[in-house]
């Protein structure tokens, strides 16, 4: 079952001589109890995505059009007020860079006793009492100890942190978790339990997760689905092993071939040259055409639909979908 359809979602920044098209015409969905890996080069327009789902965007940033149901509701066509309350009961974000997120003078239990003060339990005289025997079910359920909840973020090691930032994300029992970068600056051991907690939750609350990362690895091992952006438009979309084993646009074998595999023959990385394009200023026709080896004068002069091409999971923004790149 479609869990969150994101239709047309388009969000400018608004500079004071210039304006970014950050997020130019996305479309994707996230199914209930899967996970869609968003995949592609910093300032791809991955973390924008997210925040404009969230509406969390920095004052310039304005959606400028689009959808983004929810089970059927438009998030875009809710009030402040009504998203307010919508946010970590029904869908929450773990931060990039989630580590430093927690305020250094609080203990970890205080800031996420607040979260569920404010949206979770009853206004009733034991308000706090059932705040905190939430924080503590919250640290059981990341495997961390519950005595730890009076401890302050210094005390925490990285590994940690970043499970009790997702005991703060999963306090309100959301439908829907963003996932930021969630492994960045782990080791790979902690990673992995990272990596597993996540899917044990997932299992555990039948979790839609929108898995954000540069990291392919994380995404072939992690996720259900794959979503490839370049320069703010989704390129194609796919079931990872379609994505990975039969990619049809240009970027995303490119993108797949520099980076390392530990599997079969050694070979040479092959980096995509060139650098992604202004946003200011996008190129006229596909975005990807000034770094890609088989455009054509087509591919400089219109936009490529995004439409279906192996079946109806498969989408590719691509006259050239397939093609060979050799």
């Amino acid at each position: 079952m479609v869990l969150l359809d994101v239709k047309n979602l388009t969000t400018h920044f608004f500079l004071k001589e210039s304006r970014v098209r950050a997020v130019d015409d996305v479309c994707f969905t996230v199914e209930q109890g899967k996970t869609l890996g968003v995949a592609g080069e910093s300032g791809c327009g991955k973390t924008t995505t997210a925040l404009s789902i969230m509406r969390m965007l920095p004052p310039a940033g304005k959606i400028v059009k689009g959808e983004v149901m929810l089970e059927g509701v438009d998030l875009l066509k809710k009030s402040k007020e009504e998203m307010r309350q919508a946010k970590w009961k029904e869908l929450s974000y773990v931060f990039q860079y989630a580590m430093n997120a927690f305020n250094p003078v609080m203990t970890v239990g205080e800031q996420i006793a607040e979260v569920i003060i404010e949206k979770e339990v009853s206004k009733s005289k034991s308000v706090k009492k059932e705040a905190w025997n939430k924080v503590k079910e919250s640290f059981e359920l990341v495997g961390l100890d519950p005595s730890r909840i009076k401890n302050y973020p210094h005390e925490f090691s990285g590994g940690m942190k970043q499970r009790a930032i997702i005991a703060m994300a999963m306090a309100c029992d959301p439908k829907l978790l963003i996932a930021d970068e969630p492994v960045t600056a782990l080791d790979v051991i902690v990673e992995k339990k990272i990596l597993k907690l996540l899917k044990e939750i997932q299992t555990s609350f039948n979790l839609g997760i929108i898995f954000i990362t540069h990291d392919l690895s994380v995404i072939a091992e992690s996720c259900d689905d794959v979503a490839i952006m370049y320069a703010g438009k989704m390129v194609e979309v796919g079931d990872a092993a379609t994505i990975f084993h039969k990619g049809a646009h240009p970027y995303t074998r490119m993108l797949i071939r520099s980076f390392p595999s530990i599997l079969g023959e050694c070979e040479r990385i092959e980096p995509i040259s060139g650098l992604p394009p202004d946003l200011t200023n996008p190129p006229l026709g596909c975005r990807f055409h000034p770094r890609c080896p088989i455009a054509t004068e087509e591919c400089h002069e219109k936009i490529p639909p995004f439409e279906p091409y192996s079946s109806s999971k498969h989408h590719v923004a691509c006259f050239h979908a397939g093609d060979s790149i050799l």
